[in-house]
C-alpha cells in the first residue's frame, strides 16, 4: 500500500527563475532557502496531475515571507535590494 502524498508540481516562468537565481547569486538565499521557497511554492499553487506555471507576481510574495521569517533585514545588503526586488 503507498501511502505517499501525491506531488505537487510548478514550473517557474524564465521571469520567476530569474529571480530566484538572481536572489541566490546576490547571496540572500543558499540552495536550501531556494529549496524551501520552491517547497512552499508547490504547497500553494502546485496540482498533482501535472505543472502549474509560476510567475514572478507568485514568487515575489513567497520570498518576501520567506526572508522576513530568517533574515535580518534592519541592515545589510538585503535591507538595500528590498525596493527594487519587492516594490
Amino acid at each position: 500500500m503507498n501511502t505517499a502524498m501525491p506531488t505537487r508540481q510548478i514550473q517557474l516562468t524564465g521571469r520567476a527563475s530569474r529571480l530566484l537565481q538572481m536572489l541566490a547569486d546576490f547571496g540572500h538565499l543558499d540552495p536550501a532557502s531556494v529549496d524551501s521557497v520552491l517547497v512552499a511554492l508547490s504547497s500553494q499553487y502546485g496540482a498533482t496531475n501535472g505543472p502549474v506555471m509560476v510567475d514572478i507576481a507568485q514568487v515575489r510574495p513567497v520570498v518576501a515571507a520567506f526572508l522576513l521569517e530568517t533574515r535580518d533585514l534592519a541592515s545589510g545588503a538585503l535591507a538595500e535590494d528590498w525596493g527594487p526586488l519587492f516594490h
